[in-house]
């Protein structure tokens, strides 16, 4: 769904500005930001439509492999990917898989809680530590459920001047800044190193941009595609005090949607299915006051989100007061 044949079909010929180009929704919603901030036009309408073409998931759809891409497109490598540098995580700091299950657990248990997600309608039963830890292998070590489960989802989002926002129907929630990085390997594939570097680099980027610090954070919503993209954001951005190798110790301790460290109280992917969606939603209702069962218990005034991957992330940081 391309945004002229939204234009199109709704009628919108008064539209002074139409692009079908960002890559992510973290992108679009930048993109939108800025466009209402250049004045290009006063409001937008982002649109996200997310789904999964009938076939096989994640077939590889290149017909060739060039370059470096020679020694690892015909050998599957996207995913293993993810386990390699999970494998160099866990050496590196002194922890394993299995530490990962309270996070996964705690994202299902919050994606319950979202009527449209995809577990919620279908899948509603609780997801426990056992269920976790029995998961097969996809990639050693990382298991089905620390990968996100393709669905059909959308949503829309209107971005306008903060003059316009005031006479709104809901609380507005103002973007202080978005970011957008991408960066390339240093060797054939993507290390642990890379992968930390580009992550700090993010995080500098977004608190240079935004004007917050790690301290001024209250909800936080980074990207769980793979469930181990998360750490890396996490201990990129400092949020709760959380340093390198710290994700986990992290983890095992309380970070419900009532506990003080409620981190994707969305639920993610992991708990809603692909939606992506949730990453800018349920940030957006926290600092509204409109999460209702998911409303975390902590003050809610500002809030930062990331995503997709780590090697071409888009941040964005929000509140409630335009600065």
């Amino acid at each position: 769904m391309t945004a002229e044949g939204v234009r199109r079909q709704m009628g919108l010929e008064n539209a002074t500005y139409v692009n079908s180009h960002g890559e992510t929704l973290w992108n679009l919603m930048g993109l939108a930001a800025q466009v209402v901030g250049d004045g290009r036009c006063e409001v937008c309408l982002v649109t996200y439509p997310n789904g999964n073409i009938e076939g096989r998931y994640h077939q590889n759809p290149s017909l060739d492999a060039p370059g470096r891409n020679q020694w690892t497109y015909p050998y599957g490598w996207g995913l293993s990917l993810q386990g390699y540098i999970f494998e160099q995580y866990a050496r590196k700091y002194g922890t394993n898989h299995d530490r990962m299950a309270p996070f996964v657990v705690q994202e299902h248990a919050n994606g319950l809680l979202w009527p449209y997600s995809y577990y919620a309608q279908h899948e509603p039963g609780p997801f426990t530590t056992e269920d976790y830890l029995n998961g097969r292998w996809i990639a050693q070590n990382l298991s089905i459920f620390d990968c996100d489960r393709p669905v059909q989802a959308g949503a829309a989002y209107i971005v306008t001047t903060a003059e316009r926002a005031k006479d709104m129907k809901q609380k507005p929630v103002y973007i202080l800044d978005h970011t957008e990085s991408a960066f390339s390997p240093r060797s054939l594939v993507q290390t642990l190193d890379d992968t930390e570097e580009w992550t700090d680099t993010q995080a500098r980027r977004s608190y240079a941009g935004s004007g917050l610090r790690p301290e001024d954070i209250d909800v936080f919503a980074p990207y769980d595609g793979f469930a181990v993209f998360t750490q890396y954001f996490l201990e990129a951005f400092g949020w709760r005090g959380v340093k390198r190798g710290d994700a986990h110790d992290f983890y095992a301790g309380d970070i419900s949607l009532k506990g003080p460290n409620p981190i994707n109280s969305g639920g993610g992917n992991m708990g809603t299915g692909r939606m992506r969606t949730v990453f800018i939603t349920d940030p957006m209702e926290q600092l509204q006051g409109r999460a209702g069962e998911r409303q975390v218990a902590i003050k809610a005034e500002t809030a930062v989100t990331i995503g997709v991957l780590p090697i071409n992330a888009g941040a964005l940081a929000f509140s409630t007061v335009p600065d």
